[in-house]
């Protein structure tokens, strides 16, 4: 009789358990070390185990960053601007890292921009257009942001090359609150976000 092993060579492995029902080949989510300073729309930027965060509101509007290094939360230096809603540098590092926009009250859209070295915040070029909920990818010479309100939402994308911004191709959607992902200014992905009137959540938009 022909066998499996006969035709592909090998055997069909046997498992006593579901693999992914007891971790295996699936990945779960862990407990971290809690952040010194409750707060919620901050930036961020790293890695699982080198991670950094700035900004954000408690609900005051904060200037506090802490650094993550696998285990537990150190503040680091302020940046100048107190703001939440501000788009970051998610490919960035925990010693090169970009803070764009925000908000630092109800009604002041900011066009502030901050680099930080690994130990203090610097303001460097502003942006074009003021607003908030802006979502960026890349790092902290290589940076792009898009949408965002102002309000009302702008398609509004510009790009930085670690010393001016400068803008390029719209979002297809106006749209803020996105998420974002991306390596570089020229390597991006935003997907979903609010557009104010249908609240539509499920468009992709990728820059290239």
């Amino acid at each position: 009789m022909t066998t499996y092993k006969g035709i592909k060579g090998f055997t069909v492995q046997s498992l006593a358990t579901d693999p992914l029902a007891s971790g295996v080949a699936g990945a779960t989510w862990s407990s971290g070390g809690s952040l010194n300073t409750a707060r919620y729309r901050g930036g961020s930027s790293g890695t699982q185990t080198a991670g950094l965060v700035f900004t954000g509101r408690t609900p005051s509007y904060v200037t506090i960053s802490e650094q993550y290094n696998g285990s537990a939360w150190t503040e680091v230096g302020d940046v100048n601007t107190a703001a939440y809603f501000n788009g970051g540098s998610p490919a960035g590092t925990t010693s090169a890292a970009l803070k764009s926009t925000g908000k630092n009250s109800g009604s002041t859209f900011q066009t502030n921009v901050e680099s930080y070295n690994g130990s203090s915040w610097t303001e460097v070029a502003d942006v074009n257009t003021a607003r908030d909920s802006v979502y960026g990818a890349g790092t902290s010479t290589s940076n792009i942001i898009a949408g965002g309100q102002n309000p009302p939402n702008v398609a509004l994308t510009e790009s930085w090359n670690g010393s001016a911004w400068t803008e390029v191709g719209d979002l297809n959607t106006a749209k803020g609150a996105s998420s974002s992902w991306g390596s570089s200014n020229t390597n991006a992905l935003i997907v979903g976000g609010e557009d104010r009137i249908g609240l539509d959540r499920n468009r992709r938009c990728k820059y290239s």
